[in-house]
């Protein structure tokens, strides 16, 4: 049976180390972006095991192509990831001490009220000042000491925009290994996107679960360039991807990833004569110690697995934002609201108005740094900003960001920048009070922006959520 149906059969440890030592080892774009989500010492060490395989390295060229588009982006992502941390931890070291000093204030008062002496009360309200002007001092130097330790951390783990725009060193060392033979060709690029749309038509992956990008085709022509390769060169082929979704790898069972499709396998062999895997790159690094003698520390494989988005439809918090529209409530503030679906679920436009949350202005969800097509980490007893995290290592180049609209959704009256009663941050909102949105029936209206700014779907206010009232 094993000779018919091989592709249902684990690969045995001898068929692994011959992958790793004679086969292809062929790298996806989400695999080399992640050079630039470690640390300089742990980007080496994966580097060592790359130049140690260079000899049989090969890229797609639409592999190189999205690495290309995509890796400024990915360096932008990653510092403001980490100006954000530094932000918010200086924020809450800051705070905490301005509560303490709050606290002294409080009780400097008190006791001010409860001492009858001058002398006293002016020595006791002297030492509690002194005490807040202290803590004052330690507030500005702890805020300084972790704003530097921050930034130093920072620095290790990134590549400065500026450098990585000019002579990033990152790609000059790419470059060195995928160079040659060892990247793909741009010719035959039309009848390679032809042949992948016709594989998404007839549901064959991979590429399946990408149908809702702008371009669906990229994973197809992927696949197509590997079977190629693997045919001319006539060596099995080892795929190292962190594309996790169901069109490449089998759904797991009890929490185990069971490899590739079968359906890929299948087709490797069948049309090039080779064997066929693939592995993550924490995969890969384990491999690669065990068979390549190579010494990547366990700490660096686990950053960069904690780097992966596991689609795991069993964990509740990760989400899709497949959308972000714009309500207006009756007092005219425009607010944004965040379709998602869970993993697992259909993200058709029923299903996805059922997953929303409501975030209270476009200050806050500018603040969260979430776009259109994130993977996101999503908590809603967290308030926010914080409910929603995007999971900025999952991003692929095909998310885009939010749009926010300068005139009213409802009635087309230019926005402004207006403080609401008991809101500390301005809100846009619509000037207009004859706007429909502002009348007292509590009507909100959903809009969607759209290149014609037509489609426009009413809600209705039920209390606690908007209905549809399509449904």
């Amino acid at each position: 049976m094993k000779d018919v149906l091989h592709e249902y059969y684990d690969h045995s440890d001898d068929e692994l180390r011959a992958f790793l030592q004679v086969g292809t080892i062929a790298v996806d774009a989400n695999v080399l972006l992640s050079l630039y989500r470690v640390s300089q010492q742990q980007r080496d060490q994966i580097f060592d095991v790359l130049e140690k395989v260079s000899a049989r390295v090969f890229v797609p060229y639409q592999v190189a192509l999205e690495y290309q588009r995509n890796r400024l982006q990915v360096v932008s992502d990653q510092l403001s990831a980490h100006s954000s941390v530094t932000e918010l931890a200086c924020d809450k070291v800051v705070a905490t001490l301005n509560d303490a000093a709050a606290a002294l204030r409080k009780l400097s008062a008190e006791a001010e009220k409860k001492i009858r002496d001058v002398d006293v009360k002016a020595s006791v309200v002297a030492e509690f000042d002194q005490t807040i002007s202290d803590l004052a001092a330690v507030s500005a130097a702890a805020s300084e000491r972790t704003t530097a330790k921050l930034n130093e951390l920072r620095d290790q783990h990134t590549t400065p925009f500026k450098t990585a725009r000019s002579e990033d060193p990152v790609r000059a060392r790419l470059d060195a290994i995928i160079a040659g033979d060892h990247i793909g060709k741009a010719t035959d690029r039309e009848s390679l996107k032809a042949e992948a749309q016709r594989r998404l038509d007839r549901g064959q992956p991979p590429g399946t679960k990408d149908k809702d990008k702008s371009d669906p085709t990229g994973d197809g022509i992927i696949w197509l360039e590997l079977m190629n390769y693997a045919k001319e060169s006539e060596r099995r082929l080892l795929f190292v991807t962190d594309d996790q979704k169901a069109d490449w790898y089998r759904t797991k069972i009890r929490g185990e990833s069971l490899g590739p499709l079968v359906e890929l396998r299948a087709e490797m062999t069948a049309e090039t004569g080779q064997p066929y895997h693939q592995t993550t790159l924490d995969g890969f690094l384990r491999l690669a110690n065990r068979f390549l003698s190579a010494s990547v520390p366990e700490a660096t494989i686990e950053t960069i697995r904690n780097q992966r988005v596991v689609t795991d439809e069993a964990d509740p918090n990760i989400v899709n934002v497949i959308d972000v529209r714009f309500v207006v409530s009756e007092e005219g503030a425009v607010r944004p609201l965040v379709l998602y679906t869970p993993i697992g679920r259909s993200d058709s436009r029923q299903s996805a108005a059922r997953n929303w949350r409501l975030l209270p202005n476009v200050a806050t969800l500018e603040r969260s740094g979430i776009r259109i097509g994130d993977w996101a980490d999503f908590n809603p007893l967290l308030p926010d900003p914080h409910s929603f995290v995007p999971l900025i290592e999952s991003r692929d180049g095909s998310e885009r960001p939010v749009v926010v609209p300068d005139s009213c959704p409802v009635c087309g009256t230019i926005l402004m920048n207006l403080f609401l009663e008991h809101v500390d941050e301005p809100d846009l909102i619509c000037p207009n009070e004859q706007c429909d949105a502002q009348r007292p029936t509590r009507n909100w209206k959903l809009h969607k922006p759209r290149s014609d700014q037509q489609d426009r779907v009413m809600f209705r206010w039920n209390g606690n959520s908007p209905v549809d009232l399509d449904d």
